[in-house]
């Protein structure tokens, strides 16, 4: 093969290759509460986070740069319990882009309270789909494994069940002891845990949010800067769907993580709306999350 085109079938793979990964995404460590451990431990995890995220291939789908799933991973260590064990919380946001226009709609923010950790400075952090290495490392894969899922689902209805289930699996290879040494893993532990994240998300009961996460996106966000009075009302009707759900299957974890997650984005798009509009967006909103009706207040101004 002469050498111009190696050098193009060479170009022609390495660029295939970057644009195949799915996931940039920011990783952050805070440790403002610890007095005595090194912070170069936490810049070697970071950057092994970092690694493991963006540079791992998560799925056999092929994500052009453009395309990639943005957001960021923050780990907030509050405690050291010694000098490689750590107590932590993980707030984790993610974000897909929405088609011709600039703007990005976050698709999971979430703020998990039981991220604790064991890690020593300069270890390797490697993923495996079927085995076990360390509660960090499930952490992330899970994680990942459920954004892509959640991303799936705004582009085709009910397109993320096999990363639904990749991360079922991870919980899966946890052996029953370590499950027991970190909390959030187990049905016992909480009412609102990586158990029920994935419970909620392949029960029959949630489908329908499932389903509406599709429409809001795929057939509402996307065509939003095409034909943003019918986008409003396709909003309107995925609200809808999903209040139905909530109705028959209260204070399950997918609806929060959504009023959550598009909480503020819905207040925006609807405060230049009608006053039926902007009633029912906040009705909704607040039925589905009370906490969050400072969040909504604006809608009735």
């Amino acid at each position: 093969m002469k050498l111009k085109y190696k050098i193009i079938l060479l170009f022609f793979l390495c660029s295939n290759f970057v644009w195949g990964q799915e996931f940039n995404m920011r990783v952050t460590i805070t440790t403002q509460q610890l007095q005595t451990v090194d912070p170069k431990i936490f810049k070697s995890l970071e950057a092994g986070i970092r690694d493991l995220v963006n540079n791992r291939k998560w799925s056999e789908d092929i994500y052009e740069l453009n395309e990639r799933i943005t957001g960021q991973i923050q780990i907030n260590v509050k405690k050291e319990v010694a000098s490689n064990s750590f107590e932590a919380e993980l707030i984790i946001q993610a974000a897909r882009p929405i088609y011709g226009s600039n703007y990005e709609t976050m698709i999971f923010n979430h703020i998990d309270k039981s991220a604790n950790f064991l890690y020593e400075e300069n270890r390797p952090i490697n993923f495996s789909n079927n085995s076990y290495s360390d509660n960090l490392t499930s952490l992330i894969g899970f994680y990942m494994y459920y954004i892509l899922a959640m991303d799936a689902d705004t582009f085709s209805p009910l397109g993320g069940d096999k990363y639904y289930r990749n991360a079922q699996d991870v919980i899966n290879a946890i052996p029953a002891a370590e499950q027991s040494n970190y909390t959030g893993w187990k049905q016992a532990d909480s009412d609102r845990n990586r158990f029920w994240l994935i419970e909620n998300a392949l029960g029959p009961k949630c489908l329908p949010i499932r389903k509406a996460m599709y429409d809001y996106h795929r057939i509402g966000m996307d065509n939003m800067y095409i034909d943003p009075e019918n986008a409003k009302k396709v909003l309107l009707k995925s609200l809808d769907d999903i209040d139905k759900a909530n109705r028959t299957y209260p204070n399950q974890m997918l609806t929060s993580v959504f009023v959550y997650t598009k909480g503020t984005e819905l207040v925006d798009i609807f405060l230049g709306g009608t006053i039926q509009e902007k009633e029912k967006v906040y009705q909704i909103l607040t039925r589905c999350d009370p906490a969050g009706i400072n969040r909504f207040a604006p809608l009735r101004k």
